[in-house]
């Protein structure tokens, strides 16, 4: 681009000089112009915005020897002939403009999603955001996990991937540039288990109601759900109900890969504590079938919310 860019100021000073010497100007004085030009600049220490390809002292020469040369045509251009320049200067700049293009096309995102074992994810939906910016981009991974955004416009990029079973990964900061594209690993892991239940203050007489459906995130995939297999319902404690005590205990566990429920712990603390012992004894006696991620068992979190109403 530099060389071409100095060869189109070469012939438009070219051109500058033939029209001058057309209109009947000495190229003797002319010339002598010119020289006396370039020496006050560079006595000055100046230098015109865009420079002058006559700057150089070979430039300056050739110049002058084209001024001071006898017999050469300065006429102007025929319509044939310009329109025979510009088919030639088009079939130059095409095939530039087409490298530029596949340059622009190289730029993007490009990567490959992965599992916590190391497995390839296909079909997890990729979407990067231009920071700043009102631009998204989305992709899906295809049967090897691979993915690609291009072109996309040099900035910084927020990338999520989501697949259902899996926990959204969120990656910030990734820059993208027209030299090359920018390349990411992305490893999703398991998503939680949601677990809710209610339990209601009703008389001793009264028969238990069944309990509430169980809401579960959908796994897809290679991940096969958990699922729940024995459940104990939580005793209303008597003296809560006594004293009209209600709230919500929410729970955290793991469950293993024997669907053992391990590490259960409350999550919050503005609720009654006998509601939460309460919540805790039954919980603990919960078994799940296990977790699978690619045929092997492996250990999942869950959360757990118990709500303790009375009857309105």
């Amino acid at each position: 681009m530099g060389r071409a860019a100095a060869c189109l100021r070469r012939e438009a000073e070219q051109a500058c000089d033939d029209g001058v010497l057309a209109q009947g100007e000495d190229p003797a004085h002319y010339a002598g112009e010119l020289v006396a030009i370039i020496r006050s600049l560079r006595a000055a220490g100046k230098q015109p915005e865009g420079g002058f390809v006559m700057e150089c002292g070979s430039g300056l020469e050739r110049r002058v020897r084209a001024l001071l040369q006898g017999g050469s045509s300065r006429r102007r251009l025929t319509a044939p002939v310009l329109v025979a320049g510009c088919l030639l200067a088009l079939s130059v700049a095409a095939p530039l403009a087409a490298l530029r293009g596949a340059a622009v096309q190289g730029s993007g995102i490009e990567g490959v999603v992965r599992d916590s074992s190391g497995a390839v994810v296909e079909g997890a939906r990729v979407k990067a955001a231009l920071a700043g910016g009102d631009q998204v981009e989305f992709a899906r991974t295809d049967s090897a996990g691979r993915f690609a955004l291009r072109p996309l416009p040099e900035g910084v990029y927020v990338v999520t991937v989501a697949k259902p079973g899996f926990a959204l990964s969120k990656l910030e900061g990734i820059v993208v540039k027209q030299e090359a594209p920018a390349r990411i690993e992305v490893v999703l892991n398991l998503g939680m288990v949601v677990e809710r239940l209610e339990v209601r203050g009703e008389s001793s007489q009264a028969p238990a109601p069944p309990p509430a459906g169980t809401e579960r995130i959908r796994v897809g995939g290679k991940v096969q759900a958990p699922k729940l297999v024995a459940m104990v319902k939580p005793v209303y404690p008597p003296d809560c109900k006594a004293e009209g005590v209600e709230g919500t205990v929410a729970l955290r566990a793991v469950i293993g890969r024997d669907g053992a429920m391990l590490d259960l712990k409350p999550m919050n603390r503005l609720v009654d504590q006998r509601l939460v012992q309460a919540a805790l004894e039954a919980v603990r006696q919960w078994r799940y079938q296990p977790t699978f991620l690619n045929g092997r068992p492996v250990e999942v979190v869950s959360e757990i919310e118990v709500n303790f109403v009375l009857p309105r």
